[in-house]
């Protein structure tokens, strides 16, 4: 049982959003294919949570915030 987490208390750092929500930031301009690729090549990461994939918020932000530069 070391390996459970007591989420309690715990305050999370992070946002965890939906493709969903992505597609919302960019006005649906981005598809699940090319969040697989950001994925794939490194960009950002996934995240699943009880079978369900989630994105770090701040992982996005500075996503977008690279491509300006």
């Amino acid at each position: 049982m070391q390996n459970v987490i007591n989420f309690k208390n715990h305050q999370f750092k992070d946002k965890m959003i939906s493709a969903k929500d992505i597609r919302a930031l960019f006005n649906n301009g981005v598809s699940q294919a090319t969040l697989a690729n950001w994925v794939k090549k490194g960009f950002i990461n996934r995240y699943k949570i009880g079978g369900l994939v989630f994105y770090k918020e701040s992982e996005i932000k500075s996503l977008i915030e690279r491509a300006k530069e």
